[in-house]
C-alpha cells in the first residue's frame, strides 16, 4: 500500500470478499465466535459487522472495526478498533467511529461502548478524543478497564 493509496470506509456484512485481512486484523479468537453470523445470516439489526477501511489499489482490508450490538443495553459495542501503525494520524479513527454512529442510529440504539484495549493509555486516549467517557466501574457488572461509552446524539 501506497502512502497515497486511495482508502474508503465499507460496511462488511459478509465476509468472504475480505476473510484472510479480518483474520490478520482482528485474529482467528474474535472471528471465530462470531464467524457464523458474519457469513450466514441476513443483515438485520442484531448481526455483526466489520465497518473497514479498504485500501482501493489493491482491493484489501487494511483496517476496521468489529461491531455488534446488545439490543437489550441499546447499545452498540466495539469489540476491536484496528489501525496499523502506519496507518494511524490520517483521521481514520475518527471516519470509522463516524460509520459506526450511523449504524448504531439505524439500529436504533443509545450508546456506542468499548473497552479501550484493556487498559492501554493510547488507546484510552483516542476514545476521549472522539467523545467516550469511562463508565464508572460501580456501574458495570464485570470488572473492565477502561469501559467507556458514548451517547448518540
Amino acid at each position: 500500500m501506497t502512502d497515497n493509496a486511495p482508502l474508503r470506509i465499507v460496511t462488511i456484512e459478509k465476509l468472504t470478499q475480505y476473510e484472510a485481512e479480518a483474520v490478520m486484523l482482528f485474529g482467528h479468537e474474535i472471528l471465530d465466535a462470531f464467524m457464523q453470523d458474519l457469513n450466514t445470516k441476513s443483515s438485520d439489526n442484531t448481526s455483526p459487522l466489520i465497518i473497514g477501511v479498504v485500501d482501493d489499489n489493491n482491493a484489501k482490508l487494511v483496517a476496521g472495526a468489529f461491531v455488534y450490538t446488545q439490543p437489550a443495553l441499546h447499545t452498540l459495542s466495539i469489540k476491536q478498533l484496528i489501525i496499523p501503525p502506519n496507518l494511524r494520524g490520517r483521521g481514520l479513527a475518527g471516519k470509522l467511529l463516524y460509520r459506526i454512529e450511523q449504524l448504531a442510529k439505524k439500529r436504533d440504539v443509545t450508546c456506542i461502548r468499548t473497552t479501550a484495549g484493556f487498559g492501554c493509555k493510547d488507546h484510552r486516549r483516542m476514545y476521549l478524543k472522539l467523545s467516550f467517557i469511562d463508565i464508572p466501574q460501580d456501574q458495570i457488572e464485570e470488572q473492565q478497564p477502561y469501559l467507556m461509552q458514548r451517547q448518540i446524539d
